[in-house]
C-alpha cells in the first residue's frame, strides 16, 4: 500500500488542516527519498518522515508535540529509532 495524502491525514490528524497541495508536494519529495529497502516498514517511514518535515517547519509548531530544544520532535525521534533498528537488522542478516 502506498502512502496517500488521505492515509497520512488519517494516521496523523494533527496535520489534517494542512493544505492538500502542500501535503501532496511534500509527500512526493519524501517518497523520492525513502528507499524500497525498508520493505514492509516503508509506508511507516514515509509517514514519519513527512510528519517530521512538516513539524520541523514554521507552520508545524502546534503539531510538534515534543521539542527538545534542538529542533527534534516526536516524529524525528521515532524515525531515528526505526533507522537504528533497520541498520542493526541489515548488519545481522
Amino acid at each position: 500500500m502506498a502512502v496517500t495524502v488521505d492515509s497520512f491525514k488519517a494516521a496523523h490528524p494533527e496535520f489534517a488542516a494542512n493544505p492538500t497541495g502542500q501535503l501532496t508536494v511534500k509527500l512526493a519529495a519524501v517518497e523520492a527519498r525513502v528507499s524500497d529497502d525498508w520493505g514492509a516498514l516503508r509506508d511507516e517511514v514515509v509517514m514519519l518522515a513527512l510528519a517530521d518535515t512538516l513539524a520541523s517547519g514554521p507552520a508545524g509548531m502546534r503539531a510538534r508535540k515534543v521539542d527538545d530544544g534542538k529542533g527534534r520532535n516526536v516524529y524525528h525521534e521515532k524515525l531515528m529509532q526505526l533507522k537504528a533498528a533497520h541498520a542493526l537488522t541489515r548488519r545481522v542478516m
